[in-house]
């Protein structure tokens, strides 16, 4: 019998409301999800933020990179408006709020998006009491190569293409705990390939009920998932 994924809500709910906002990640935890996915970069003076793109123009009212922007000119910005008038007012919340707000309530998945701020990220986690209920990923094998040798008991896993035999000796090298691959490139021959050496197996990119119902027939440890609901139904809850 298939064993049942753990949802984590990407970017919290992000199918309905802002990617990564405090509203998000409340409506999943309302949907029922008990993981949270999001992305961490640092501004220009050093604080974390939550945000995907290197740039804030996507899913704010501003303009520039984060990297050059300061903490006080990222909170500052709308981080709601854009998907509807109903969220508008929504900020780009640092990862020490997500870390308050939810690191005793939820599982959360942090995305490391930019390199050099590995250090700081796990300090925030462990300033914040809550590193049992918290895990690294990173498609840059640098960050999760830091991630890894920063801090070799916490659960750290590399987002990939492909479970394919490099990539899994790669990740038992360095002691990874998981590899998260594309949903559409998995099978069951690849799932076997790294669970046969310890590793867990996930996916990211389930975009459609077809996806959704590959992954959970294929038994996948973790998947995200912008529709929590539906892939909580799915599963039966």
């Amino acid at each position: 019998m298939n064993r049942e994924p753990r949802v984590l809500a990407h970017r919290g709910a992000s199918a309905y409301a802002p990617e990564n906002t405090l509203a998000a990640f409340d409506l999943a935890l309302e949907m029922g999800a008990g993981a949270l996915e999001t992305d961490v970069r640092a501004t220009a003076d050093g604080h974390l933020v939550l945000l995907h793109d290197e740039a804030v123009e996507r899913t704010t009212d501003g303009v520039g990179r984060v990297a050059e922007l300061s903490l006080a000119q990222v909170e500052a910005l709308d981080a709601g408006q854009w998907r509807g008038p109903q969220w508008r007012g929504q900020r780009v919340p640092t990862l020490a709020a997500l870390l308050a707000r939810y690191g005793q309530r939820a599982v959360l998945r942090l995305e490391v998006k930019a390199s050099a701020i590995e250090a700081s990220v796990l300090a925030a986690v462990q300033d914040a009491g809550c590193g049992a209920h918290v895990e690294f990923t990173s498609f840059a094998w640098d960050t999760v190569a830091a991630l890894a040798r920063l801090h070799s008991g916490c659960r750290v896993g590399w987002l990939v293409q492909e479970v394919d035999a490099a990539n899994v000796a790669s990740a038992v090298a360095l002691g990874l705990t998981f590899l998260s691959a594309r949903a559409d490139a998995l099978t069951a021959a690849a799932l076997q390939r790294g669970r046969a050496v310890g590793l867990e197996v996930g996916a990211w990119g389930v975009r459609d009920d077809g996806l959704l119902e590959h992954v959970v027939e294929l038994g996948v440890d973790s998947f995200t998932s912008n529709w929590p609901d539906r892939a909580l139904r799915r599963l039966g809850h």
